[in-house]
């Protein structure tokens, strides 16, 4: 047996190999003993024994202190930097003078190198077994190392290994144990801190675990203490294969690199016992590196954050993420010179499958090109919230940059009750794939949120809605917010745009910023209503509609603070309308559209007016121009346009008109000009014979009220809109079944008129 007592410094030979053998040293702590064992040349060490008799395990639980995460003794003397005197800590009280007796003898304990193995050239480790536990420090050193195996267990102080050539380690079990009771009192930020650490110390070498393609490889266990990689130089971090496992009972755990990590396989678990941010000063488990990049492997984050200070680049590997966890990219990273990107989070593909709380976070970018993210939500939507200095998340899921947020692909799987949020300076959806179920989705950008490209699906579960307390009903539980500042929500350009399609789910613009500018230009929206009524709006924002095809079946309102509609093809089916709210006008100067069943477009529900100057408008039996809230007037203004409308089967009219107890007026003062009488072949008419209005409802002809109870033949009309301004008129033709035929667009209206066609040929003997 070697002591460090009875053999304070040995020195080998050069080239020296130790195989097998016991070396003990007998004391430890503030007076522990110094055993050291070296060589001039290269040291291999294999099957060797290193461990200490009586270490020290706890300086704090020896002098009668109890430590804890929240509860941490101020020692030091601002004025001075160092300890508080012995005359100040008495007249603090018995703890701070215990806790004083504590901290110096662990500083002291904690400078004393205990053990040391070094070599002059290279030190290389097969196998041994090293118990490194006590107060004193532990040291191995070389010009290169390299450990192919063994085991080091390690508790209380430090242990480092020192190479400014590298180190490399193919194999081998690390186990660092923290204890509730150990700590090292740190004197900078004047608190308890771990007192269990592991130091890689390089210089322009690198830190190699693992080799690549390996299916085994190192493994390190972190419970409640310190991981450190910190080269000197250019040198990096790289894991090919084995493991490291991170992981906070009684305190944090951390693993912090001065360096990059580039993690190529193997695995990573970053995990903690503790799901919030307890106080500004203390953290959970965490990873934090300048410039970490993860092209594969297995990576585990639960109640922990992921931190590059620099940049973050996930190529690919298997993620998954529960509890309350981070992975943020905050650019803040200060002793070494910063990289072109800083703050970048920026995702190449990987697949994660998340629950609880999941924050992306990129201080200045966050850009999504691939990847599959599968959010599957908590049973009740409650989760736990970060809440400190450095994050604050109410949401189940959230992707967040302070500046811009791309998605140009991916995959994104949202499920469940809890929210799901995505938010930047400016937002850009050029592609991808949303499928988005259950629960609330948000995108929510300061200044400018843009959607050129992508699949986003909105399926909401029958029966399933949310009760909203401010109006005391249940609403729809699916829904997507769209939220942008004075930069507005655009769809689409010239190049296309993303296909929108959402069932029994609702689509709401600007929910919850200023009113804003909401503006389509190009893409495919469906709205559809399957259990329950689905819905587009835009709350109090302007709509501007330029381009893109718009399909709604069994939906309720569209609707926005004023519309403008210059282009696009528009399919309403089975309940619903296109309107204004507030007062907003609707003017529509082009595009195409078509209504059927209990369908139409609306002026407004609080008064504004409905201004048609261009488009074809093709109105089956039963959908209508125009509808409101009772008291409410409101305007029309036909002064273009082509309009087909069929014969309502139970009223006989071509145009039926119902807005409760308000008024309709139809008045050339309006720019349209109605024909004060139109010759038919069966008599002469007033635009009261096929436009029917009811429930109090005033039709006005030219100034003059018209009954609406004037209708006398049973023939099929169009009207049609010809001219422009005051000479505008509203033009009505009757024809006859072979008329009918050729001019009407599409076979479904000839079937949907099949009654009044055969009226047709029994009564009209002439066409217009």
């Amino acid at each position: 047996m070697m002591t460090g007592l009875g053999v304070p410094d040995t020195t080998l030979a050069a080239d020296k190999v130790i195989d097998g053998g016991t070396y003990t040293r007998m004391s430890d702590g503030d007076t522990g003993d110094q055993a050291r064992y070296t060589s001039d040349g290269n040291l291999t060490i294999n099957g060797a024994t290193f461990n200490t008799q009586n270490p020290v395990t706890s300086y704090t639980e020896a002098e009668g202190i109890e430590t804890s995460r929240d509860n941490s003794l101020k020692l030091t003397d601002p004025s001075t930097g160092g300890f508080i005197s012995d005359e100040a800590a008495q007249a603090k009280g018995p703890d701070y003078v215990t806790a004083l007796a504590a901290a110096r003898k662990s500083d002291a304990a904690s400078r004393i190198v205990g053990l040391d193995i070094a070599a002059g050239k290279d030190l290389t480790i097969n196998s041994g077994t090293f118990s490194l536990s006590g107060a004193n420090e532990k040291h191995f050193s070389g010009e290169n190392i390299t450990i192919n195996g063994g085991t080091f267990n390690m508790s209380e102080a430090y242990t480092t290994f020192t190479s400014a050539g590298g180190i490399t380690i193919n194999n081998g079990e690390f186990n660092l144990v923290g204890t509730k009771e150990w700590a090292q009192y740190d004197v900078t930020r004047d608190r308890w801190v771990l007192g269990t650490r592991l130091t890689f110390n390089t210089g322009d070498g690198d830190i190699v675990l693992g080799r690549a393609g390996a299916a085994d490889g190192p493994v390190f266990n972190i419970k409640d203490s310190l991981f450190m990689a910190v080269p000197a130089g250019a040198g990096s971090m790289v894991l090919n294969s084995g493991a490291i496992n991170v992981e906070g009972t009684f305190r944090s755990s951390l693993l912090h690199a001065g360096t990059d990590l580039t993690m190529n396989g193997g695995s990573l678990s970053v995990t903690s016992t503790q799901e919030l941010f307890d106080d500004p000063v203390e953290v959970q488990s965490m990873l934090t590196v300048p410039n970490l990049t993860i092209n594969g492997g297995t990576v585990v984050v639960h109640n922990a954050d992921i931190n590059g200070e620099n940049s973050i680049t996930l190529n690919g590997g298997t993620y998954a993420l529960s509890g309350t966890s981070v992975i943020n990219s905050n650019g803040t990273y200060g002793e070494k010179p910063s990289v072109d990107g800083k703050g970048r989070l920026d995702i190449n593909g990987g697949t994660f499958v998340m629950s609880g709380s999941t924050l992306f976070r990129g201080n200045t970018a966050l850009n999504i090109t691939d990847g599959t993210f599968a959010y599957e939500g908590t049973p009740n939507g409650s989760h736990g919230t970060v809440n400190g200095n450095t994050f604050n998340i109410p949401y189940g899921f959230t992707m967040e940059s302070a500046g811009n947020l791309s998605v140009s692909g991916g995959n994104f799987l949202l499920t469940g009750l809890d929210r799901k949020r995505f938010s930047g300076q400016d937002i850009t959806i050029s592609g991808g794939n949303f499928q988005l179920s259950n629960g609330y989705t948000e995108l929510y950008a300061d200044n400018k949120l843009e959607i050129t490209g992508g699949n986003i699906s909105l399926t909401g579960q029958e029966g399933y809605s949310v009760y909203d307390e401010v109006r005391g009903k249940e609403l729809l539980g699916t829904r997507l917010t769209l939220s942008a500042g004075e930069g507005g929500v655009v769809f689409g350009n010239a190049n296309g745009g993303p296909t929108l399609t959402a069932v029994d789910a609702l689509v709401m613009m600007a929910q919850d910023k200023d009113p804003t500018t909401i503006t389509f230009n190009n893409g495919t929206y469906s709205i559809i209503g399957v259990t329950r009524l689905a819905s587009l709006d835009t709350n109090a924002s302007d709509l501007i509609i330029n381009g893109g095809t718009f399909y709604t079946d069994h939906a309720g309102n569209g609707s926005s603070a004023t519309t403008v509609i210059n282009g696009g093809t528009f399919e309403t089916v089975n309940g619903g309308y296109w309107g204004t709210r507030g007062g907003g006008d609707f003017n529509i100067n082009g595009g195409t559209f078509s209504f059927d069943g209990t369908s139409g477009i609306s002026a407004s529900t609080g008064g504004g007016s409905l201004n048609i100057k261009g488009g074809t408008f093709d109105f089956m039996p039963g959908s209508y121009l125009q509808a409101a809230k009772p008291d409410v007037k409101f305007d029309m203004n036909l002064a273009g346009g082509t309009f087909n409308m069929a014969l309502d089967p139970e009223t006989g009219k071509a145009l039926h008109m119902d807005a409760g107890t308000g008024s309709l007026t139809l008045d050339r003062n309006l720019a349209l000009h109605v024909s004060n009488a139109a010759t038919l072949a069966a008599g002469t008419y007033t635009v009261a014979d096929f436009a029917a209005a009811t429930n109090g409802v005033n039709l006005t002809e030219n100034g003059v009220a018209a009954s609406g109870e004037n209708w006398t033949n049973d023939l099929f009309a169009t009207t049609h809109v010809r001219g422009d301004g005051n000479s505008a008129s509203l033009v009505v033709d009757v024809k006859n079944k072979t008329d009918v035929i050729a001019s009407l667009p599409g076979n479904r209206n000839v079937r949907a008129n099949a009654a009044a066609f055969d009226r047709i040929l029994s009564n009209a003997d002439g066409q217009t």
